[in-house]
């Protein structure tokens, strides 16, 4: 593998390749250990304090994580004995984006506030912002 050759010259590139092995060995074993209906939706993270830290991709996959955790860490102690505990967390979901907004104003209020806007010289920036609503509505 090429990575294999680089990491040969570099001491810090080889124990970072070696700790990638690890973190995908010991992702392959911890799904191996859950049904496959779970597994797709669940990631090992890291390990602190002891605890597997395991990111579920929703709360009712973090639930079944939590039912499971026993078993799953008899046997995750078999693979690595400084594993003394599960950390399972429901991964945060992005915000969803905002609808676009699908505003239309007619025609007919659109001259009513150029209208009024001519009628506001005693207001000058609201005659200004209502011109400058009408405009861009009109694009």
């Amino acid at each position: 593998m090429h990575l294999d050759r680089l990491a040969g010259r570099d001491a810090h590139l080889r124990g970072l390749l070696h700790a990638a092995r690890h973190w995908q060995q010991l992702d392959a074993l911890f799904k191996s250990l859950l049904p496959a209906n779970v597994a797709a939706h669940c990631h090992a993270v890291c390990v602190r304090e002891g605890s597997l830290v395991v990111y579920a991709d929703s709360a009712m996959a973090a639930a079944r994580l939590k039912m499971l955790a026993g078993s799953l860490l008899a046997g995750l102690q078999q693979a690595d004995a400084g594993i003394s505990g599960l950390s399972i967390k429901a991964r945060p979901q992005p915000a969803a984006a905002a609808p676009e907004k699908d505003f239309h104003i007619s025609e007919q209020a659109l001259d009513c506030f150029e209208r009024t806007a001519g009628e506001l010289a005693h207001h000058p920036e609201l005659a200004a912002a209502m011109r400058a609503l009408a405009e861009r509505h009109r694009r």
